[in-house]
């Protein structure tokens, strides 16, 4: 069974989901991109990322919440990221289960021109919060592929 959808970022997900095995543990794989950016001025548009969190959705109380999947710093050109360029934001075996959002810990963002001059992006809290519909379904024995898209 597939889904797949291209959204812009601030609008939704894509992603494909499979069905199988029991309390088998299934992976996910995270790609970031950026859809076409045309300022022809802007030389970078970076984001550094230091920590990725998925939520799981109901079940107990000791299943439900937040899971740190990966703390490992890296810093995205986004403007490298576009026309179906993507990077790997992670890779990580993942309970199987239903999540419904994901948050990226953002360190820092910034925009360079051409003439070298560098702007800060504030990002409010520190963190982009990624609520999924539908929800991601990871599922033992197979791998769940999801693809961020940023528009800058």
């Amino acid at each position: 069974e597939a889904f797949s959808e291209d959204l812009p970022f601030s609008e939704g997900l894509g992603f494909l989901a499979g069905c199988g095995g029991d309390g088998e543990l299934g992976r996910l794989n995270v790609q970031i991109t950026d859809a076409p950016f045309p300022f022809e001025f802007v030389e970078k548009a970076e984001v550094t990322i230091d920590r990725v969190e998925i939520h799981r959705s109901g079940g107990d109380a000791d299943d439900a919440g937040f899971v740190t999947l990966d703390e490992t710093v890296q810093t995205f050109n986004l403007l490298d990221l576009q026309g179906g360029v993507t990077a790997e934001l992670l890779d990580a075996s993942l309970a199987e289960g239903t999540y419904g959002q994901i948050r990226l810990h953002v360190k820092s963002a910034s925009v360079t021109l051409t003439d070298e001059r560098v702007f800060p992006l504030k990002i409010p809290s520190g963190n982009i919060k990624i609520i999924t519909h539908p929800s991601i379904v990871v599922t033992g024995g197979l791998t769940t592929d999801l693809t961020l898209d940023f528009d800058v």
